[in-house]
């Protein structure tokens, strides 16, 4: 955020408050006496988010989270904030980041940009359409002393969006709207280089149909990644049926979790599902669960082959970006022996999902398969 208190939104003892949240949180998720790598893990990230005064973020997360929960809404946040076991332990997502033994599918804090970098979380939550318009109620009625200006963005769909800005400006500078708007922008992160606090909110039709549905209310979206095999088979064929699904990756042979997980993160990917990664999974030379598929993936090849962490995650970050290896990171990687076939996808990758998203939109699928029985 920034230091500029006119604009700064921050949370009064928010840092406290979220680690109250948390600690109650992990009992909840994990019982009474959480392993010790679950409370290690989780003191590192408020250690980290409180010194970086990120925790009005993850609090305002979580407020909206209890609150779409308490009116029976579904919903998902997306990118950063759920690779995090603050947000599984403080309701913001459902997503287990911890290793798959601890019931989760192993994301490290890493692999996001605080850890390394010192980012924010952007906000993004999807929710039942209604929810747009209770959430700017519940926002101004729960900080009065900051103004709300919120732009719609083009509508897709079953889908209507709308960022939403909290500012104590009177109004954002002209430059501020052009920026969101531009196609342009070399650095996908470059629109989020400003300023202002500000929330993306999704509005979902089929999610806000399962708002009235007593099935949702009382069970929520039935799926657990930790067990997810058994479904995977209905998952993979409603997959298929997606449009953005190619079809040479119709003909690959999904089976498992990881593997749907590879295939939902190459559709919604730019340019992953390209060149020789195509040719050697289309022919069978590669294996869905060896392969790179989300951005969490190329930080874990590298640290496979023995690459400092800081070289993981600056590896993985340029790519995720889609910008072109530099001269000294190839160097780095060949001295570790990195396969052959990785430098051309690191360089042909425009866009690359994290993995925490990949797992959203997979229970978003679940979902979307449970409404087809139970919103009739």
């Amino acid at each position: 955020m920034s230091n500029d208190n006119n604009i700064q939104f921050e949370i009064p003892n928010a840092a406290n408050r979220l680690e109250e949240i948390c600690v109650q949180g992990v009992k909840v998720r994990f019982g009474d006496n959480p392993p010790e790598a679950v409370t290690q893990r989780l003191s590192h990230e408020l250690g980290i988010v409180k010194k970086l005064k990120h925790a009005s973020t993850y609090l305002l997360a979580s407020m909206l989270a209890k609150e779409a929960r308490r009116l029976h809404y579904l919903f998902y946040f997306r990118g950063d904030i759920t690779s995090s076991l603050i947000s599984y332990v403080s309701g913001i997502s459902d997503i287990n980041p911890m290793e798959k033994k601890y019931g989760g599918i192993n994301i490290p804090f890493e692999t996001t940009r605080e850890e390394y970098q010192g980012i924010e979380p952007t906000l993004e939550m999807q929710a039942g359409v209604s929810f747009l318009i209770y959430a700017q109620s519940f926002l101004a009625r729960m900080f009065p002393e900051y103004r709300l200006i919120s732009y719609p963005l083009p509508s897709v769909d079953m889908i209507r969006s709308l960022r939403m800005y909290i500012t104590k400006l009177e109004e954002l500078p002209c430059d501020e709207f052009v920026a969101e708007q531009k196609d342009d922008i070399d650095d996908a992160d470059d629109i989020y280089k400003h300023d202002h606090f500000h929330i993306l909110l999704i509005g979902d039709k089929q999610m806000e149909l399962a708002r009235y549905n007593k099935y949702y209310s009382d069970n929520g979206i039935c799926f657990e990644e930790a067990q997810a095999d058994s479904m995977i088979p209905k998952l993979w064929e409603y997959v298929k049926e997606l449009d953005n699904c190619p079809e040479e990756l119709k003909g690959l042979n999904v089976k498992t979790y990881d593997e749907l997980l590879a295939v939902v993160s190459m559709m919604h990917s730019t340019d992953v599902f390209e060149g020789d990664l195509k040719k050697l999974l289309v022919t069978k030379e590669l294996l869905l669960f060896e392969m790179i598929a989300t951005r969490d993936d190329i930080f874990f090849y590298l640290k496979g082959k023995g690459l400092d962490r800081k070289d993981c995650f600056e590896i993985m970050n340029r790519v995720r970006k889609g910008r072109n290896l530099s001269a000294e990171q190839v160097e780095i990687m060949r001295k570790h022996n990195v396969d052959e076939w990785v430098y051309g996808f690191c360089n042909q990758v425009r866009y690359l999902f994290p993995k925490a998203h990949v797992a959203q939109l997979i229970r978003y699928y679940a979902f979307c398969i449970q409404s087809n029985s139970n919103l009739m």
